[in-house]
């Protein structure tokens, strides 16, 4: 697998197309290849930022979560958060790289990943492309900041051993998360501070099965168990959690 971060222009909240963007970033692009997009320049394209003079309250923290802490709650006074079955802290709400804003979370990366695909399959003339939409967040239990997917298109996101026996002939059941691993290897690649390289591309990755779909509400749902039925709800005093508001993405 190769990972090659890309240098791009400084991106500022400016309003500009994404797609104009990518279009000046990205020169080509390889037949089974992933971009991967962080997304912070797809919430300033978006719009989707906030003045620093607004503080960060409880209300644009509700706002933008779907569960969350008061800040008050946590032991470094850091709201905690879970945005679309993701733990981030205090909603995705960011100040680096942004000049002068709170960048938040895009109003829907699913269907950034879709259209931004086509575009480029459409440019390029390709068959099997894929796009992820990246983010940072911390890992409970672990230090520092790694990569998670927020939206994807074109590729298969789990990769099942349903009954698959192993070298010994033990058969199991369990799913390799491929398109998070593919967004962290891309996120230590872009980097998180003033490499100024807000896109990634993998490629060399026989192991992704690629189609010309974004994952439908059946698969998204079975890749995101509730907060009741996760594999690790009995380490999860939920019931404290307060519920987001409605919100607009």
């Amino acid at each position: 697998m190769i990972v090659k971060a890309i240098k791009t222009d400084r991106v500022s909240p400016s309003r500009e197309p994404l797609l104009t963007f990518l279009d000046r970033s990205i020169t080509s692009l390889k037949e089974r290849s992933i971009l991967v997009i962080t997304s912070k320049i797809v919430a300033l394209s978006e719009g989707r930022y906030v003045s620093k003079e607004n503080r960060l309250s409880e209300d644009l923290i509700a706002n933008e979560a779907d569960y969350y802490l008061p800040q008050e709650a946590s032991p470094y006074g850091v709201p905690l958060t879970i945005c679309d079955n993701t733990f981030v802290a205090r909603a995705g709400i960011d100040a680096s790289n942004t000049d002068g804003v709170y960048s938040l979370l895009p109003l829907d990366s699913y269907k950034t990943a879709r259209d931004v695909r086509a575009h480029f399959v459409g440019r390029f003339k390709l068959n099997n492309v894929g796009v992820i939409i990246s983010d940072s967040h911390s890992t409970p239990l672990r230090r520092g900041a790694t990569g998670v997917a927020i939206g994807w298109s074109g590729f298969v996101g789990l990769k099942a051993y349903d009954n698959v026996p192993d070298i010994f002939g033990h058969c199991f059941t369990t799913h390799t998360n491929v398109v998070d691993a593919l967004a962290t290897s891309a996120v230590i690649a872009m980097g998180e501070g003033a490499e100024q390289t807000p896109l990634a591309l993998i490629d060399d990755i026989p192991f992704v099965e690629f189609n010309a779909a974004s994952p439908t509400s059946k698969e998204l749902k079975f890749f995101k168990p509730t907060l009741e039925t996760d594999l690790f709800a009995p380490l999860l005093n939920y019931q404290s959690l307060k519920k987001g508001k409605e919100k607009g993405r």
